[in-house]
């Protein structure tokens, strides 16, 4: 599978401009805590995962403002952490409204 950034920039911008209409600028994520996989077993269709530790939003989340801060270079593990955010977006409460 070949997947082209910029189209898949052009699907998260679009996605975000939607959650910015739909909720508003800031989110109200309640659930902090995570079940995390590690990667050498979570696409490993073979085996079921037997080993689980736990993350913790509000740290990815420091983690990735410190891009914004030019504190240090970003890395490709930073993809992860931006992915805990972003699944945590797509379970958000339906109920929620805008801020």
């Amino acid at each position: 599978m070949k997947i082209d950034i910029h189209e898949l920039k052009q699907i998260v911008d679009k996605l975000l401009e939607w959650a910015i209409a739909k909720y508003g600028k800031t989110l109200d994520i309640s659930d902090h805590f995570y079940w995390n996989v590690p990667a050498s077993q979570l696409y490993n269709m073979e085996r079921e995962p037997t080993t689980f530790d736990v993350g913790q939003l509000s740290d990815d989340w420091l983690e990735l403002r410190k891009l914004l801060s030019e504190e240090r270079e970003p890395v490709r593990h930073e993809f992860v952490l931006l992915a805990t955010i972003l699944h945590a977006l797509g379970e958000i409460d339906v109920n929620q409204t805008a801020s």
